[in-house]
């Protein structure tokens, strides 16, 4: 599920960019594609519209690890005070996410509020 959040925000970061490019030319069909990505690209033209994308693609990547894991942490964390830990651990294991961000769950649950104040 996190894995599929990330991926997410990593294509829809470049391709929200690429729609508003189009948009702002004025084109329809190919056209407006090639003028799309030359406008991202600056005066330098379609291939560095291209690499700008891919850039923003990385970009989008890097923060979406810390936007996804600080969110669930955050809401677990919060939820901690409201339920018993020993049920949200089983709830935890039981999520389709990837094992890292399992153990940074269990941690938020089972742990002081250190994590959340620095």
């Amino acid at each position: 599920m996190d894995y599929l959040a990330r991926n997410i925000i990593t294509i829809a970061l470049p391709a929200l960019m690429l729609l508003i490019a189009i948009v702002a030319t004025g084109k329809t069909g190919d056209a407006a594609v090639w003028s799309g990505l030359r406008k991202v690209g600056a005066s330098f033209g379609v291939l560095s519209g291209l690499s700008v994308l891919v850039i923003a693609g990385f970009v989008a990547n890097y923060f979406s690890y810390f936007v996804v894991d600080s969110l669930l942490v955050r809401f677990y964390h919060k939820r901690r005070d409201l339920e018993q830990p020993e049920k949200l651990t089983r709830e935890i294991d039981k999520l389709p996410i990837t094992n890292d961000l399992k153990i940074k769950l269990k941690w938020a649950v089972l742990h002081s509020n250190k994590l959340l104040r620095s």
